[in-house]
């Protein structure tokens, strides 16, 4: 990427922890610097999916920068679309048992 004045720039890419994983979940809160864990989806997932087994087992829960938990959907190659939880949904059930080890 080039700005205006002609001067090389790098791409920065969002920044994010993994706090908690296991057969079926990858959890992880957004850093909350450069960009957004949300605006940044794409090469999110595609890191996370490089980084996972059964790629398409695996749901990806994360805490964006508002502190709400939403799901980043994926096809087992790339992002999708973004989910809302809701009650009922394993999810929480799990971020509530391991909210005390993370926070």
């Amino acid at each position: 990427m080039i700005d205006l004045l002609g001067t090389k720039m790098f791409d920065i890419h969002a920044s994010f922890t993994v706090v908690h994983e296991d057969e079926s979940f990858v959890f992880l809160i957004d850093n909350d610097y450069s960009k957004s864990v949300t605006n940044d989806a794409e090469y999110v997932c595609e890191k996370l999916l490089s980084s996972v087994t059964d790629r398409k087992k695996k749901r990806f829960i994360y805490r964006d920068t508002d502190r709400h938990w939403d799901e980043m959907v994926h096809n087992g190659f790339s992002f999708s679309y973004f989910s809302s939880l809701h009650t009922g949904d394993q999810a929480l059930t799990i971020l509530n048992q391991v909210q005390n080890k993370i926070f």
